[in-house]
């Protein structure tokens, strides 16, 4: 669980305190939550993004718009469940994350035909080479920024392996929690279509997952 600069938890009532003033549009709560966790999740925004070479996106400008997901999800009153600072740093992590992910694609597709990029082989055999020592990372009490990295990476193995972007945006909406009408409209589709194409992400996912783990 996130701390403060003294290395000491903020007090649980406090954070319940700083979500519910937040649902009221109060805008001292939301600096407080950013000053709360914008250092935190730059780290992880860092390590994650220095994983591979080449790299570009600043990590303050992935948390900042994570930030900004996380604000108007609460404005829209998307998150199911946020209240508990355990919720509110699981959904941060989520929202993170998924900018994180999709800075990195971004990158990389536009580098591809031109430098250096890693392989799909490379990228899966970094990702289930740390397998053990992410399961030992997870029986802590909290995850570590290093275990966090790895299942961005692995994540983002996932996302890259789609085969085309409208693929990759669905799920990273899908990732970040809209639902099915949500991502239709971001994305110009019809709910039908978008259930289609969550199946289909779903059966390459699963194929994919079952080869490298060797599961008949």
């Amino acid at each position: 669980m996130p701390t403060t600069s003294t290395g000491l938890s903020p007090q649980p009532s406090s954070i319940t305190r700083w979500i519910h003033a937040l649902r009221e549009g109060d805008e001292v709560a939301a600096h407080s939550i950013w000053a709360q966790y914008f250092e935190q999740l730059s780290v992880i925004a860092r390590r994650y993004l220095r994983t591979a070479p080449q790299r570009m996106a600043d990590d303050e400008d992935v948390v900042v718009k994570a930030f900004n997901s996380f604000f108007e999800g609460v404005k829209d009153n998307r998150f199911g469940r946020l209240d508990s600072r355990e919720d509110l740093w699981q959904i941060l992590i989520m929202l993170t994350s998924r900018h994180a992910i999709s800075q990195s694609i971004a990158e990389k597709c536009q580098k591809r035909g031109g430098g250096s990029v890693r392989s799909e082989s490379a990228i899966t055999g970094s990702v289930m080479k740390n397998v053990p020592t992410a399961i030992t990372a997870i029986s802590g009490e909290s995850p570590t920024p290093e275990f966090i990295v790895m299942m961005l990476q692995q994540c983002e193995y996932l996302v890259d392996s789609l085969p085309n972007k409208l693929l990759r945006d669905v799920a990273l909406l899908r990732f970040e929690g809209f639902d099915c009408a949500e991502i239709a409209e971001r994305t110009n589709r019809s709910v039908r279509t978008v259930q289609r194409k969550l199946g289909m992400i779903r059966s390459q996912w699963t194929s994919l997952l079952e080869k490298e783990l060797d599961i008949d």
